[in-house]
């Protein structure tokens, strides 16, 4: 019997101890595949720009933005276009010591099937969106962002 109470406290210890990982978003490797175009890359940076003043308003709202090792044509651009927009945007590589200043911005956009599928993370959230490329050669997307919020389980 006492095995078994062992064992039994040995599985909601091992369980409470997971919930805290979970809880705790961790940002997303910056991420731009080399076959984007930067036609396409320049869609995408202003759609997620436009789709992020609506949860987090500029002038109100700092990003901080890993930069990569490797140059990326998304990464400076979106810079460019957060601070158009009014947003404050800490780059550098060392995001423990600004953590508290801001809200950590990480992204991945790569291909997918026949399109381009962006990944955004920021605080808890994290927001997907599809492109697809139209008869004339233009990205577009063919879904509306879709959200995910990591509550922790709450």
């Amino acid at each position: 019997m006492s095995k078994y109470f062992l064992l039994l406290s040995f599985v909601f210890v091992t369980g409470c101890s997971t919930i805290g990982i979970h809880s705790k978003q961790t940002p997303l490797v910056n991420y731009i595949d080399q076959n984007i175009t930067e036609k396409d890359i320049q869609f995408i940076a202003h759609d997620l720009v436009g789709y992020l003043k609506d949860p987090l308003p500029p002038a109100s709202t700092t990003f901080i933005i890993k930069l990569n090792n490797t140059q990326d044509p998304f990464t400076p651009l979106l810079i460019s276009i957060l601070q158009q927009n009014g947003y404050g945007v800490i780059y550098n590589d060392q995001l423990e010591k600004s953590k508290n200043t801001g809200i950590t911005l990480s992204y991945k956009v790569m291909p997918m099937d026949d399109g381009i599928i962006l990944v955004a993370r920021y605080g808890l959230t994290e927001v997907t969106r599809y492109y697809v490329h139209s008869v004339t050669g233009d990205i577009v997307s063919s879904s509306a962002f879709l959200t995910r919020v990591n509550d922790g389980g709450q």
